[in-house]
């Protein structure tokens, strides 16, 4: 399976990063895919990036320090509607905290909320059934 997506990854865990790369990459459910420990910088980078430059789908940790995958979205949200738009968003959690998963709901560029460690083939059943990548 080739996609043509660009997957960004935040996350403050270096070793869920380096998986979570190689489950896409293994997968080929991206032809680019940039990876942050910090969400600050991530928001950085969307903040000056082209339109051409924002990825099509960002798996977003939630708990992290100094910004958590909450901060970050309201930033995220004040970011030009024109590139959120061509971007989804999904969270990322160890918790299953029924209010974290309650709570993502009201931003609507999140399309789920998927627990760690990344079930891969969750993944892309989930991106197919949002029509991001064919079936």
């Amino acid at each position: 399976m080739i996609n043509n997506l660009s997957i960004m990854l935040i996350d403050d865990n270096v070793i869920d990063l380096f998986l979570n790369k190689k489950f896409i990459e293994a997968h080929k459910l991206a032809n680019k895919t940039t990876k942050f420990e910090d969400s600050h910088e991530a928001f950085q980078y969307l903040h000056s990036a082209s339109a051409a430059d924002w990825p099509n789908l960002i798996l977003l940790d939630i708990h992290m320090p100094i910004m958590d995958g909450f901060e970050f979205l309201e930033l995220y949200n004040t970011l030009p509607i024109e590139n959120r738009e061509k971007t989804n968003i999904i969270m990322l959690s160890s918790s299953i905290l029924m209010s974290d998963n309650e709570k993502v709901l009201k931003y609507p560029s999140v399309i789920a909320f998927l627990t760690k460690p990344l079930n891969i083939t969750e993944l892309v059943q989930l991106l197919k059934d949002k029509g991001i990548i064919k079936p």
